[in-house]
């Protein structure tokens, strides 16, 4: 979680003055005057501010034809880490000279952030995404101002909880969880935003008409934006019809398509009040298990135990173990991870229920941890292969 926290949050936005690929009406047609050996770098026009390029002119006195691109409505494909930042600097930069609009297929803000809730309990939580959020020295320097928002709203708190196999990888980390789940993040930038923010809207088109885009989406009519920023994983922005093909055409197409992503499973455990999962640590990593990878308390690794809401626990599966079971149906792998599950704590007890959660796009992987995954891969499937009845290693 945190190279994608501290590269989402640190992105900037550059921006280009296009001059002849579309075609304005006389309303966003400037004239600008340059004097000589001055560099203009932005320019107020009528209230509204507009990047320039820097000029430099040998004659005394220029005017110059300019196009100013003013972006009236926005709409940001993804309503999870990286679309509701996107969102919200947006707001801070351009507080009242933007519409934004953020739309999201599933059924809430989170995306890999995300946090479930209990059929029984709405205060029973669990975090099916991310665990918790690493600092590092860098990052915490350079993006101290991400850090101290989220902590003075109380949506950070320090990891103080134990956390069992743990690697530190480099001296002077911070670890951070979410008091009211990883998707409190995602919600208070997009409170932030002021984005009027729609759910169970599937883009499956989007063409470019003029100056403008042309947004389809299933069961919906198509909307008009000046800008469409998308945030999903990059095999989902490949799926895109209308003029996305063309417009990534060659190089980009080729670069989007080697980005690769590792795939695992999740599964989130809710129980009644009252009852104890009793293990001296709060989450703890698994090393010798084909299937378990992860394990944690919830309530316990935020440090939010309560008498009247019960517990929950997350299992994290293997990479290896996504990869084989990715197509499977996800209540024969809830079964799959529940046995192995049993393995790793024999005295668990039954939950009220259980929801299996599916991440086709967990991590980007490069080609190094590809080749290394693969290995586990195939040292997962020997040992199955050893330890299945009538077989030889």
């Amino acid at each position: 979680m945190t190279q994608e926290f501290n590269e989402i949050v640190g992105c900037k936005t550059k921006c280009n003055l296009i001059r002849t690929e579309f075609k304005f009406s006389d309303k966003h047609r400037r004239w600008v005057h340059v004097l000589v050996g001055q560099q203009y770098t932005e320019l107020c026009n009528s209230g509204r501010s507009i990047i320039l390029k820097s000029y430099r002119c040998r004659i005394s006195l220029l005017r110059i034809y300019f196009f100013a691109i003013l972006m009236s409505r926005v709409l940001i494909v993804g309503a999870g880490l990286t679309g509701s930042v996107c969102a919200c600097l947006l707001r801070r930069e351009m507080p009242n000279k933007v519409s934004i609009v953020v739309w999201d297929k599933a059924r809430g803000a989170g995306g890999r952030m995300s946090t479930s809730r209990s059929p029984s309990d709405p205060n029973c939580t669990a975090d099916l995404g991310a665990q918790y959020i690493t600092a590092t020295p860098y990052y915490a320097k350079t993006h101290r101002s991400f850090y101290d928002e989220l902590l003075a709203h109380g949506i950070l708190k320090p990891l103080v909880a134990p956390v069992e196999g743990m690697l530190m990888k480099e001296e002077g980390l911070r670890n951070f969880v979410t008091p009211r789940g990883s998707s409190s993040i995602v919600k208070h930038y997009l409170r932030e935003s002021g984005a009027e923010v729609c759910f169970d809207h599937h883009i499956t088109h989007i063409y470019q008409k003029g100056a403008s885009w042309e947004v389809q989406r299933k069961g919906g009519e198509a909307e008009h934006f000046d800008a469409v920023v998308l945030t999903m994983p990059t095999p989902q922005l490949l799926q895109l019809q209308g003029d996305v093909p063309s417009l990534i055409e060659g190089g980009p197409r080729q670069k989007l398509e080697s980005v690769s992503y590792s795939s695992r499973y999740a599964l989130g455990l809710f129980y009644s009040a009252g009852v104890r999962i009793d293990v001296p640590w709060a989450a703890k990593y698994i090393a010798d298990n084909p299937c378990v990878r992860f394990i944690s308390v919830d309530d316990k690794k935020r440090n939010v135990e309560s008498s009247t809401s019960g517990p929950s626990l997350v299992v994290h599966t293997s990479v290896a173990f996504g990869a084989e079971h990715l197509e499977a149906a996800e209540k024969d792998v809830g079964c799959l991870v529940l046995a192995e599950l049993k393995k790793v704590l024999p005295g668990l007890p039954e939950p009220v229920s259980v929801k299996v959660q599916k991440w086709r796009y967990s991590q980007t992987a490069t080609r190094r941890r590809r080749r290394r995954r693969k290995r586990e891969a195939n040292d997962v499937l020997k040992s199955c292969c050893a330890l299945r009845p009538g077989s030889s290693p």
